[in-house]
């Protein structure tokens, strides 16, 4: 599964999902006037909406409600499902420990409301020098507390275009790497 930002390049990325071998592929738009009526033969479309004002609203008419902003009220939220992008913030780390956005209060709450923590390779691959190494130890952080406390987690490309789209595989090689 990968999910993408569409900006009228929806038929780019579809082809592009196919050629990486990718089974289901979910369209995350801003605003739900903007979800197009798309269908594909080879991949299973679903169709989600990014930090909507009214989460509640949305439930029922899109797949999935993603949530990149304030962790706790998003994680409590009900109709949110994938929050992200936790640790991509520009508070100064703790002393001894990264300061990744999650922390063991969050990860129950994640565990007992059944959240999917989510992991953006975009975040990754655009960024360099230090602050990747920094972005790099807080996933690393938040994929051991996600474990310990039995979490579940995904990583996605949250690709624009289709050359930002990196296969499954990849993209969990990369995970796994890091949480060595």
């Amino acid at each position: 599964m990968d999910i993408v930002y569409p900006n009228g390049n929806e038929k780019e990325l579809i082809e592009m999902a196919k050629k990486l071998g990718i089974r289901e592929l979910i369209l995350v738009y801003d605003d739900i006037r903007k979800i197009p009526k798309l269908s594909s033969d080879k991949i299973q479309l679903k169709f989600g909406i990014l930090n909507p004002k009214n989460p509640q609203a949305m439930k029922g008419k899109v797949d999935y409600v993603l949530s990149s902003k304030n962790a706790r009220a998003s994680l409590e939220n009900p109709a949110i499902k994938i929050v992200f992008d936790m640790e991509k913030h520009e508070e100064k780390d703790f002393t001894f420990q990264r300061n990744s956005g999650l922390n063991e209060v969050l990860c129950a709450i994640a565990k007992d409301k059944d959240k999917i923590i989510g992991f953006n390779f975009s975040n990754l691959l655009n960024t360099s020098g230090f602050q990747r190494i920094k972005l790099l130890a807080r996933i690393k952080q938040n994929i051991e507390l996600c474990k310990k406390y039995k979490v579940q987690t995904i990583v996605f490309s949250f690709a624009k275009n289709e050359w930002d789209m990196r296969a499954e595989r990849d993209m969990k090689a990369v995970i796994d790497m890091i949480s060595l």
